[in-house]
């Protein structure tokens, strides 16, 4: 009986002593790895490992240990998927030969980097190497000149990276835990080169995100006949056309301007020599192509922004803005209306089909170069409203090109250069 009871003594302290034990033990906590990834056994017995399934993951944190064995090599080629296959991967992948991870963590068991470690991770924008990786492959590192690269060490060699090429790319003694706190929103290029679909043809289309979160697009290029300006680019609204965003669409017969855009910078259009229709969406709070005059038109300020071969430019518009018909070289013949004040820097530039244009009696000024190659003009009636002309608005227009001013003289707001060819100049005439 006794021996009993002291047995019972005995198992009640041991249970009591291991619960209490387990009330003042903290938790282990395991660190998140990324699943799904793909490891492959090495002659060394450790292990390399590859993106796998886990393609679709934006930040990939990959385990030190697999299988109790150390995962010590980012294998060749990490972030490369190869062609779609239906049995192996899902449906979101297809047309998709490589990774979208954009934040890569190694642990310190990772000593080598192989050939095309990250080459194909063409979304990449963080990766972090240990100061446990002693060997760095060729092309080891991101395709992507938008990817930044955190390591441990104080320094490495510039054979690794070249820390000046990389400035702003590159940082030193950076801890894990600070990797992890890195926000990759202040990362993320502001300027994207992407393709989309324009009417079935494949456009490169370049555009900023603005820190308001709206887009400028900055170029696009594509052989499409029928251009509409994208509204959306990767889920960003297209707001504003920079300068020289159409530039040499040889192919462009018709431009559609959606409600979205808001700015048109000057010059945004060049020597898109075929354009003949435009036409801006109704519902463009900013700019209208009114009575189908194949022009855009700046509602608050009547300016006209853009125009073509076939413009009418109709009542209301109070200056042609700078490079408006820049290369219009099929544009035969233009009457400006009354209102309009000024004709803008180059706005006429090479349209050597041009033989006849009217100016009206309220234009004040005609800006440099306005004319600039107008090769077919015949003649030309500058009325004595026009104060100010500017250097070589008229250079290059044909020899048998008459001029004809109202003023009596040269006026003093005129340049010296106005002319700029051996075109005759006739003072004091009338219409």
């Amino acid at each position: 009986m006794r021996k009993i009871i002291l047995l019972e003594v005995l198992v009640s302290t041991l249970l009591l002593s291991g619960c209490q034990n387990n009330k003042n033990k903290t938790p282990e906590k395991k660190d998140e790895y990324t699943k799904n990834l793909k490891f492959e056994l090495l002659e060394d017995d450790t292990y390399g490992v590859r993106i796998g399934r886990a393609y679709f993951e934006k930040s990939i944190s990959i385990q030190p240990y697999f299988e109790d064995k150390p995962v010590t090599k980012i294998l060749e080629e990490f972030g490369y998927i190869g062609e779609y296959d239906p049995n192996t991967f899902d449906e979101d992948c297809e047309d998709n030969k490589y990774a979208i991870c954009e934040k890569i963590l190694l642990p310190n068991t990772i000593t080598t980097l192989d050939y095309d470690a990250f080459y194909y991770c063409k979304n990449l924008l963080a990766v972090y190497i240990p100061k446990s990786v002693t060997e760095f492959n060729d092309f080891w590192k991101c395709n992507s000149e938008n990817c930044h690269y955190y390591f441990e060490a104080d320094e490495v060699s510039d054979d690794i990276i070249d820390a000046e090429r990389y400035e702003g790319y590159v940082e030193f003694g950076v801890t894990a835990e600070e990797f992890k706190n890195i926000d990759l929103d202040t990362l993320k290029p502001k300027t994207v080169e992407t393709e989309i679909m324009i009417n079935g043809v494949l456009a490169e289309v370049t555009f900023t995100k603005n820190e308001d979160g709206n887009g400028t697009l900055n170029g696009i290029d594509c052989d499409a006949a029928n251009i509409e300006i994208p509204k959306y680019i990767n889920d960003v609204k297209i707001v504003e056309l920079e300068e020289q965003c159409f530039y040499g669409l040889d192919n462009m017969v018709s431009l559609y301007v959606p409600e979205t855009i808001e700015k048109i910078q000057p010059a945004s259009f060049r020597y898109n020599v075929n354009l003949a229709t435009i036409v801006v969406d109704p519902n463009n709070k900013f700019y209208d192509s009114r009575n189908e005059c194949n022009a855009i038109i700046e509602k608050s300020t009547g300016n006209l922004v853009l125009g073509c071969k076939t413009t009418i430019i109709p009542e209301g518009v109070t200056s042609i803005e700078q490079e408006a018909f820049n290369e219009a070289a099929y544009l035969i013949s233009l009457s400006i209306p009354e209102g309009v004040v000024s004709i803008g820097e180059s706005a006429f530039w090479n349209c050597y089909g041009l033989t006849h244009v009217y100016f009206p009696n309220t234009l004040t000024r005609i800006e440099t170069n306005a004319f600039f190659s107008c090769s077919s003009l015949v003649d030309i009636f500058i009325p004595k409203s026009v104060l100010y002309i500017g250097e070589l608005a008229f250079s290059s227009v044909s020899s048998s090109c008459k001029i004809y001013c109202e003023a009596e003289e040269q006026p003093e707001g005129w340049s010296e250069e106005w002319n700029g060819s051996s075109a005759e100049v006739i003072w004091g005439a009338t219409r």
